[in-house]
């Protein structure tokens, strides 16, 4: 398949500089690059790209405009939403919402890629416990949930290895 061959072609030979000194050029979003990420296909490969090059500005944008585009549900790399602090909430809202929304069968699933997500790094972790500490505060209706949700976080974190004492 010529997809295929042109995503491997692309993974093997992308330079990230060349990327943001055309982007950069460009002076406002390519039209070719709105036109890639309606694909699937497309988007998959600027997953995997962001995840190889995460300091690549060109590859940050275009995560955030897939996430724009209402795509934030693909976006399963932790280390690519971490370093968005947009993408990482939409993905925090978007999970949030899932396991408060979950079947009992789904609900197992739902947290895990939550947790993974929020136990990504020390930063993650703590972002994500203040957001939950403010949505217990703006809404106190949630409180056993939210109590609840920052003690399992905790232990997973602490499973994970990751300082949850600062």
């Amino acid at each position: 398949q010529i997809e295929d061959h042109l995503k491997t072609v692309i993974l093997k030979h992308f330079d990230p500089k060349k990327a943001d000194l055309i982007f950069t050029e460009e002076g406002s979003v390519p039209s070719w690059l709105e036109e890639m990420i309606s694909f699937p296909t497309w988007r998959e490969l600027f997953y995997q790209l962001a995840d190889q090059y995460p300091d690549c500005l060109m590859l940050k944008f275009t995560i955030k405009l897939i996430s724009d585009a209402g795509y934030q549900g693909e976006i399963t790399s932790a280390s690519t939403a971490a370093h968005q602090p947009e993408v990482f909430c939409g993905l925090v809202k978007n999970l949030l919402s899932e396991i408060i929304t979950a079947s009992s069968s789904e609900l197992e699933k739902s947290f895990k890629e939550f947790c993974h997500l929020v136990c990504h790094s020390q930063h993650t972790y703590f972002y994500s416990q203040a957001m939950i500490k403010t949505v217990e505060q703006r809404h106190t209706e949630y409180n056993n949930f939210t109590q609840w949700l920052s003690r399992e976080i905790q232990q997973e974190a602490i499973r994970r290895k990751l300082d949850v004492t600062n």
